[in-house]
């Protein structure tokens, strides 16, 4: 679960929930300062709306206008139980609206769909 490869701009990945959300924002913030042109993508599960940190790192991207996309990979069972027991809404997505982020749902089983999607310009 700790896989790292740097030279490919994967920075790592860890089994907390949430764990690397903090991370793949810190790269943001680099790739900001750096002026590199690069965007960050952090990938989380549906589990991680639960933690704080996403909260954190939403509004910190938000303030600092940071070039990140948030996904969330979400199979409506987060961590060892139904979402619909854990979360008052499932549609996870809405969670960046109180941050001025743009958000949208995409059924990511369709690669097309998804790939559309990762090109759109929020």
């Amino acid at each position: 679960m700790h896989l790292v490869d740097p030279a490919r701009g994967m920075l790592g990945s860890a089994p907390i929930v949430a764990g690397t959300i903090s991370l793949a924002t810190g790269a943001a913030l680099a790739s900001s300062i750096r002026g590199d042109g690069r965007v960050t993508v952090s990938f989380f599960g549906d589990g991680a709306a639960g933690e704080g940190v996403l909260y954190e790192s939403l509004n910190f991207a938000s303030l600092k206008k940071l070039p990140i996309l948030f996904v969330c990979e979400n199979n409506l069972y987060s961590t060892h139980m139904p979402i619909r027991e854990c979360r008052i809404d499932s549609n996870i997505y809405k969670v960046a609206e109180p941050f001025c982020i743009s958000a949208l749902q995409v059924d990511g089983n369709n690669v097309l769909e998804v790939y559309e999607a990762g090109k759109k310009d929020l």
